[in-house]
């Protein structure tokens, strides 16, 4: 997984020049020069003289040297042209100069953060805040202030713009039992996370679970699918995966923790996700904590959990000659995820 910062020197300048009109300029200002690092920079200079001249005028870019991997000169940033590859750009953030941009149209067309000058304040406000690290409670209770209180999968949705994949792990979110039903816990909350969407490319959704013997891997896909099908979401690709610790490699630390990660956000519960009764009461008292990635100090937890699902899915196959018949088809249809790559 790699970072991306793609941006255009004309917001760069401004923010310099505006950081301290107020907290949110601020905030993106600090984010930019203390907690973004290791990332692949694309600027729209002609060459490293012409961002040693500007570093003159604007000292973030001296700054940046020392934060970006490497640096890409391209005096047209193209748009469309670096989108084409989400793989490879699903962390990046653009700082672009042109206000004429729709911006809401892009980030909702590529599930990217895309800001300038005209919408910084009200794009970045949201990330302000969630990029501290958020914690909620899943509780009934009127104790918990409303802020911090998760009750319903609708309050989900201020985790779901930008959004472009998922990976879910969990290993009894797909049991279906009484007080456990998909209907009232993994088919909401993936509603909510991805509806009123209209990207360039399907959202890629992965869910690796325990299934028993007697359920069908492909049954599953077919509920899930219809499910949002019938809520008017119908452009995603679903891959079911089972999670089986006899794949396990030699010294694999294993997948232990409940956790969902997007390609911004990352969403970690010690208890299943299964959260909610199907009278809407709460299983079981639950703190959610959810970080954003791309802040420095997030960034290895995410990576961690990346690894261990890449290295689980590196050893298990579908193979019709497997002993054991509910680890013939251990995934469905495939095991695939541009958060991987």
């Amino acid at each position: 997984m790699k970072k991306h910062l793609i941006v255009e020197s004309e917001f760069l300048d401004n923010l310099f020049i505006t950081q301290e009109d107020n907290k949110i300029r601020a905030d993106l200002y600090n984010f930019i020069t203390q907690d973004f690092s290791n990332y692949e920079l694309i600027c729209d200079f002609e060459d490293f003289e012409e961002y040693k001249a500007a570093m003159i005028e604007n000292p973030v870019w001296e700054i940046m040297l020392d934060r970006f991997n490497t640096v890409e000169y391209n005096e047209n940033v193209e748009i469309e042209s670096i989108c084409k590859n989400p793989e490879k750009y699903s962390h990046s953030i653009f700082l672009l100069d042109d206000n004429a941009k729709d911006i809401d149209q892009l980030t909702d067309k590529f599930g990217l953060i895309f800001i300038n000058e005209e919408r910084l304040e009200n794009i970045w406000s949201g990330f302000a805040d969630l990029r501290k690290g958020v914690q909620l409670k899943v509780t009934k209770s009127n104790i918990i202030p409303e802020e911090y209180k998760l009750d319903c999968w609708s309050k989900i949705e201020k985790f779901s713009t930008p959004l472009n994949s998922v990976i879910i792990f969990d290993r009894y979110i797909l049991d279906d039992k009484t007080n456990q039903k998909m209907d009232h816990n993994i088919l909401p909350f993936l509603e909510y996370l991805i509806k009123d969407r209209n990207p360039s490319k399907p959202i890629d959704i992965t869910i690796i679970t325990e299934l028993n013997a007697i359920c069908n891997i492909q049954e599953k896909h077919r509920q899930i699918t219809e499910y949002l099908n019938k809520k008017d979401i119908s452009y995603f690709n679903l891959n079911i995966v089972k999670h089986a610790k006899m794949f396990y490699p030699r010294d694999f630390e294993g997948l232990h923790s409940r956790f969902i990660l997007t390609n911004y956000f990352h969403f970690k519960c010690d208890d299943s996700f299964n959260f909610f009764k199907r009278n809407g009461k709460v299983n079981n008292d639950a703190d959610l904590r959810i970080n954003f990635n791309l802040n420095e100090k997030n960034d290895s937890f995410f990576k961690k959990e990346l690894i261990d699902v890449k290295t689980y899915f590196e050893k298990i196959e579908n193979n019709s000659s497997q002993p054991v018949p509910e680890c013939r088809e251990m995934f469905y249809p495939s095991k695939t995820n541009p958060l991987l790559v």
